[in-house]
C-alpha cells in the first residue's frame, strides 16, 4: 500500500510540472482549450454528413469548388473522408473493441478481454466492452466529454473516432459556415463560441491527442492496470508531430498550404493570430517542442488526479508505473493476448 504522504507528494510533484507545463506553451487566448458542456452539444451527425464536401474528385461538390473560381484545394484537401475512411486507423476505433466470438473458448481481442474483464467485481455478468463507457471515451465520440456518470447513449459509435471527435462537435453556428471562404478570416474567438476546435494550434491539437493517447481522468480516459491485464495493448509514446505525419495526415503541412504562403506575405500578423502560422519558421519544430511540453503536462496531470483520487488505504494504479519492474518476462504480444488466456470463473 502507499502511504498518505506519498501519495500527496506524487500528487504534488505532478501538479507542479503540470503548472509549468502550462506556462511555458498555453495559448494567450485559451482558444479551442475549454471541453464542451452537454448541455451545448447538438445532435451528431456522424462522418457521412462530411462526404459530400471532402469524399474526394468523385464528388459533385469536390468539383465545384476546386473549380478556379473556388479554389478551396489551395487550402483544404477535399478528400479527407476518404483518407480517414481507407487509411486511418480512428476509422476502425469501434469495430476494435467489437467482441467477436470464434469458438465456445477464443474469439479477437475485444471477446477475450470481455471474458476477463466482466469476471471482475464489481461487474455484471452482461458486461460488454463495445458498451463499455471506460472504452468508448477513447474508441468512438464522446457527446458529453465533462460527465461524471456516462452511459452508452451519450456516445456515437457508428464511426468510431470520426470527424466530430477531434473537430468539434457539429452545430448550427458553425458547420453551415465554414464552407464558406469568409470562415476562413473569421476571428478565433468566433470560431471557438461555435464549439468549432481549433487544430491548427499546436497546443490545442496536442492536448485533443494526448486526452487518448495518454489519458485524461476528467474525462474518464484512462487504460488501467485491469485493462493492460486482460489484454489492452500498451500505449506508445506519444509524439506530436509522428502520430500527425503517420495518421495519416488528411490535411496539407502548413509550410505546403498555398493559401497560407500566399496571404502570409500580404497579412503575416492576421495569419499568425487566426491560423498560427508563419512562412519563415519550421512548423514542425514549433509542434514537436509544444507536443512534448504537453505530454508532460497530461501525464503529470493524469498522475494527480489519480493520486488525488485514491483512499488513504489504496495505492496508485499500477498503471502509472514501470511494468516490467513486476513482469520481467514481460513480451509484446502477451500470452494473454496471444491465447486468449483469461481469469478463472
Amino acid at each position: 500500500m502507499t502511504p498518505t504522504p506519498i501519495r500527496f507528494a506524487a500528487a504534488f510533484v505532478a501538479l507542479v510540472g503540470a503548472a509549468v507545463a502550462l506556462a511555458i506553451v498555453a495559448p494567450r487566448d485559451g482558444i479551442g482549450q475549454e471541453a464542451v458542456p452537454a448541455a451545448a452539444k447538438a445532435e451528431s451527425l456522424s462522418a457521412l454528413h462530411c462526404i459530400g464536401c471532402h469524399g474526394g474528385p468523385d464528388t459533385p461538390a469536390y468539383k465545384a469548388y476546386s473549380s478556379p473560381a473556388e479554389l478551396r484545394t489551395d487550402f483544404v484537401r477535399l478528400d479527407e473522408h476518404r483518407t480517414w475512411a481507407n487509411e486511418d486507423l480512428h476509422s476502425q476505433a469501434y469495430i476494435n473493441i467489437t467482441p467477436v466470438q470464434t469458438s465456445a473458448t477464443s474469439g479477437n481481442l475485444a471477446w477475450r478481454m470481455q471474458e476477463s474483464l466482466h469476471r471482475s467485481a464489481p461487474r455484471d455478468k452482461g458486461y460488454e466492452v463495445n458498451r463499455a463507457p471506460e472504452c468508448l471515451t477513447c474508441h468512438s465520440e464522446d457527446r458529453a466529454p465533462t460527465e461524471p456518470k456516462k452511459t452508452f447513449e451519450q456516445f456515437n459509435v457508428k464511426d468510431g473516432v470520426s470527424c466530430e471527435a477531434c473537430h468539434g462537435a457539429v452545430t448550427d453556428k458553425w458547420f453551415s459556415k465554414h464552407i464558406l471562404k469568409t470562415w476562413r478570416e473569421t476571428n478565433l474567438a468566433t470560431k471557438h463560441d461555435a464549439r468549432q476546435i481549433d487544430l491548427r494550434d499546436p497546443y490545442t491539437k496536442a492536448t485533443k491527442c494526448a486526452s487518448c493517447h495518454i489519458g485524461n481522468r476528467a474525462e474518464g480516459k484512462f487504460v488501467t492496470h485491469e485493462m493492460y491485464a486482460a489484454g489492452h495493448p500498451p500505449l506508445p509514446a506519444f509524439e506530436l508531430v509522428t502520430f500527425c505525419r503517420d495518421q495519416p495526415g488528411h490535411y496539407f503541412p502548413a509550410n505546403e498550404n498555398k493559401w497560407l504562403l500566399s496571404q502570409a506575405k500580404e497579412n503575416k500578423e492576421a495569419i499568425w493570430k487566426n491560423f498560427h502560422f508563419r512562412s519563415d519558421e519550421r512548423a514542425d519544430v514549433r509542434a514537436f517542442a509544444i507536443g512534448t511540453v504537453v505530454a508532460f503536462e497530461t501525464a503529470t496531470k493524469l498522475l494527480a488526479a489519480d493520486a488525488l483520487a485514491t483512499k488513504d488505504a489504496d495505492a496508485l494504479d499500477f498503471a502509472h508505473f514501470d511494468c516490467y519492474a513486476c513482469h520481467h518476462d514481460l513480451k509484446v504480444p502477451s500470452d494473454r493476448q496471444a491465447q486468449g488466456r483469461r481469469l478463472p470463473p
